[in-house]
């Protein structure tokens, strides 16, 4: 596939002053592009509706089939396209500002109409008009896309679409049962994959275990987003039978392997799940789990870096957030034993005791 020629409107070098030109002459490219040049995939997030268009069609492939399609979208489709400069005969130019003052790259996108990730990474470049609410991550060749980009994605352009339709995208896993559940938070290393795995194999129902959305109107409420579980093998190993189940993987960039819980745990995908409760894991290797209440002080503290830890920036529009979810919802610190089984109990009880 070939797009229009190279030439002046391609610059070898962006800084601040041609940004919104740069911008500008990449969604026009874009718009004029028609989908039968590249590969497209429709797909409904949160209610959501997104077309995906691939200058590849092995990413865009791998991309649907880890994205959680339900329903039927409300209002028009937002486009997000993946495009590699050399599959289509651009350019995707180079950052030339050498002093890294993020501050002036996010003035000069917002002053343009943009709103844009700073490109830390040579010639790529995640962005989004505000206009049209069309966004693109343009970058020169498809085998550039960081090591964890399969572990979520698209999530930075979904994430800025989700948030206008206030389905807020949030770091934490889920797990519930007959659609009451409980959020599961926590930095990595905190035993918030390993608490979601237990709980899958004690029978319990997840939204998603890294990334899930928040329907911030009405009752708290978590819906997927990715199709995905990760674990180590060490956490893989603690489930009987498990590794069998899953047969040969490859590990990723962080030595964890990726799969789909349905694979694992047939029905273990919940539509949508009410909160009733946040949980934050902690490795304590105890002879049984134990629960205990964090103050709500503490709770917005460790909510802030647990639930958007992993996000470019925080606002203060977050921060009223989570003061709100702090209130309406408990905090408990999970302090875990070693016996899944016994984990799967516990977070059951809790999800029983604040069911609505």
């Amino acid at each position: 596939m070939r797009g229009g020629p190279g030439g002046a409107c391609d610059p070898a070098v962006v800084d601040n002053k041609s940004l919104a030109a740069f911008f500008d002459t990449l969604f026009e490219r874009l718009d004029a592009t028609p989908d039968d040049r590249l590969h497209v995939a429709e797909v409904t997030l949160g209610g959501v509706g997104f077309k995906l268009r691939s200058s590849n069609r092995v990413v865009l492939d791998r991309y649907r089939d880890r994205l959680v399609t339900r329903g039927e979208p409300i209002g028009e489709a937002r486009r997000i396209d993946i495009v590699a400069a050399s599959e289509m005969g651009w350019r995707a130019g180079l950052w030339a500002e050498p002093d890294w003052q993020m501050h002036h790259f996010d003035e000069a996108a917002d002053v343009g109409g943009y709103v844009a990730t700073y490109p830390y990474f040579d010639r790529q470049w995640i962005v989004r008009q505000r206009r049209s609410g069309n966004a693109a991550y343009f970058l020169d060749h498809m085998d550039d896309l960081l090591p964890w980009d399969s572990g979520a994605p698209v999530r930075v352009p979904l994430n800025w679409a989700l948030r206008q339709a206030r389905r807020r995208m949030i770091h934490a896993g889920s797990l519930g049962v007959d659609g009451q559940g409980v959020l599961v938070a926590g930095p990595g290393g905190a035993g918030k994959s390993g608490t979601t795995l237990a709980g899958l194999a004690g029978g319990l129902q997840t939204v998603g275990d890294d990334y899930i959305l928040l329907d911030q109107d009405g009752p708290p409420t978590v819906l997927p987003l990715y199709r995905l579980l990760k674990q180590d093998a060490a956490g893989i190993a603690r489930i009987p039978g498990l590794a069998d189940r899953l047969g040969a993987l490859s590990p990723n960039w962080q030595g964890k392997f990726e799969f789909d819980p349905e694979r694992a745990f047939p029905g273990c995908m919940a539509d949508r799940l009410r909160i009733g409760a946040i949980l934050l894991p902690v490795v304590a290797r105890q002879e049984r789990s134990t629960i205990e209440a964090v103050p709500r002080a503490d709770a917005i503290r460790y909510l802030t870096d647990a639930l958007f830890g992993e996000f470019q920036s925080r606002s203060a529009e977050d921060l009223l957030f989570l003061t709100g979810l702090s209130m309406r919802l408990p905090v408990y610190r999970l302090r875990l034993s070693e016996d899944p089984v016994e984990i799967a109990a516990t977070v059951r009880s809790v999800i029983a005791e604040h069911a609505r």
